[in-house]
C-alpha cells in the first residue's frame, strides 16, 4: 500500500509540474499574435521598425515611395513562388517527372530568389541613404536584431 501512495504521490507531483510548466508556457504567448501572412505581414513588420526612426516628412514621403516598389516586388514574388510550386507539384504526379526540367526549375527559380534579395537590399540602400546620422545607426542596430533572430521573450 505505501508503495502505491508514493506512485500516485509521485504522479500528483509530475501532473501539477506539468500543468505548471504549460500554464506558465501559454500566459508568456497570452495576447500574441503572428503578423499577417504574405506582403502585408512583411510591410507591417517594417513599418513598425521604420515608425521608431522618426522620419520627417520628405523622408515619409520617400519612404512611401519605396515601401510601394517594395509591395509591388514581394507580391510579384509571391505570385512567383506559386507558380514555381505549382509546376514542381505538375511535374512530380507524373508517372515518370522529368528529373532534368525540375533542376532546370529549381535552378531558375533560385536564381530569381537570388536576384529578388540584391534587389530588395538595394531598397534598403537608398532609404538608409535618406537618413541622417542617428537614424542609420538606429537601422544599424534593427538590422543586427533581425540577423540575430526573432526577439526572445
Amino acid at each position: 500500500m505505501n508503495i502505491r501512495k508514493t506512485h500516485v504521490g509521485y504522479g500528483l507531483a509530475i501532473l501539477v509540474s506539468a500543468l505548471l510548466l504549460a500554464g506558465i508556457a501559454l500566459a508568456r504567448d497570452f495576447g500574441h499574435r503572428p503578423p499577417p501572412p504574405g506582403p502585408e505581414g512583411i510591410l507591417g513588420r517594417i513599418d513598425q521598425d521604420v515608425k521608431t526612426l522618426g522620419l520627417n516628412s520628405t523622408q515619409q514621403k520617400t519612404y512611401q515611395e519605396l515601401r510601394a516598389r517594395l509591395a509591388a516586388d514581394l507580391s510579384a514574388d509571391q505570385a512567383a513562388r506559386k507558380e514555381f510550386a505549382l509546376a514542381m507539384k505538375a511535374e512530380l504526379n507524373k508517372d515518370e517527372p522529368d528529373w532534368k526540367l525540375l533542376s532546370e526549375l529549381v535552378s531558375a527559380h533560385t536564381q530569381a530568389m537570388s536576384q529578388d534579395m540584391n534587389d530588395k537590399f538595394s531598397l534598403v540602400v537608398e532609404f538608409h541613404n535618406i537618413l541622417d546620422a542617428q537614424q542609420q545607426k538606429a537601422l544599424r542596430e534593427t538590422l543586427i536584431a533581425r540577423l540575430d533572430g526573432p526577439p526572445r521573450r
